[in-house]
């Protein structure tokens, strides 16, 4: 048994308790497994750290990373009692209400824990895409909505269908839609060219070898699929 000087202080938890909302999108099947085996205290720390899903768990509850790393926040997190309890009854929900018919991505994204036809934060994107640990910075330093990670030659890309001039200015209000089931019209940046270095990457990534990694909400407080 571990002494109860051990545990995590109940103060602590409010603030993780807290951070639990931010995860009632998940909605694929494998992704609620791979939490539930995240959140198992017994789960030997090498193992937890070498998880793929660990990062996107990791920060979703520290977006900007914790002072003792992943693997102990992770261990942390796991021996929290009432939060542990909390999130794997929100993931049971989320399990029973899910419609999700998510399917592996291919190209130099075949191997990563990311999913079509799934839902994630911000975070969640970002973390499975090696910011934070492949690639430096956090995803909670992720403010635009385009990014290249060199370290898995994807170039991100955060579209929002449905902007209002309240939340987006008038040099941000590009015009994303549908054309039809696998077609979509994107606007760049103003300032990316299409000669520049990061336009030719959008315009060849096929050839280059590197991959573009569409990511659509309805609205600005919808999760990103």
């Amino acid at each position: 048994a571990r002494p109860d000087d051990a545990l995590p202080p109940l103060s602590a938890e409010y603030d993780l308790l807290r951070r639990i909302r931010g995860l009632t999108h998940v909605d694929d099947p494998e992704r609620i497994r791979a939490y539930r085996r995240l959140l198992d205290p017994a789960l030997d720390p090498r193992v937890r750290a070498e998880d793929p899903f660990a990062p996107m768990l990791y920060f979703s509850f520290w977006p900007q990373g914790a002072p003792e790393g992943m693997t102990e926040a992770l261990q942390r997190l796991a021996r929290s009692v009432h939060v542990r309890r909390e999130l794997l009854q929100l993931l049971d929900v989320c399990e029973t209400e899910t419609r999700a018919l998510p399917e592996r991505l291919n190209g130099p994204l075949e191997s990563s824990p990311l999913r079509s036809h799934a839902r994630y934060s911000r975070d969640e994107l970002a973390a499975a895409l090696g910011l934070g640990t492949r690639t430096k910075g956090t995803p909670g330093s992720l403010v635009s909505g385009v990014r290249w990670f060199p370290e898995a030659r994807v170039d991100l890309l955060l579209v929002t269908l449905r902007k209002s001039e309240a939340q987006f200015s008038p040099r941000t209000l590009y015009r994303d839609y549908a054309v039809d089931e696998s077609l979509c019209h994107w606007e760049s940046q103003s300032s990316t060219a299409a000669g520049s270095p990061t336009g030719l990457r959008y315009r060849t990534h096929e050839q280059r070898g590197s991959q573009v990694l569409l990511c659509v909400r309805e609205a600005t407080a919808g999760d990103i699929g």
